[in-house]
């Protein structure tokens, strides 16, 4: 349950920040890479 809301949080953080510098495809790697790291 906390996994899950630390995933939420992490997804609109990393959203906020493509947004702000418009570069989706990289940000999109990078918060898939966390979210890797936190469910392994």
């Amino acid at each position: 349950m906390k996994k899950m809301f630390l995933v939420m949080l992490l997804l609109s953080f990393f959203s906020t920040i493509a947004q702000a510098k418009e570069d989706n495809g990289q940000t999109l790697k990078d918060s898939l890479a966390v979210i890797d790291e936190i469910m392994n």
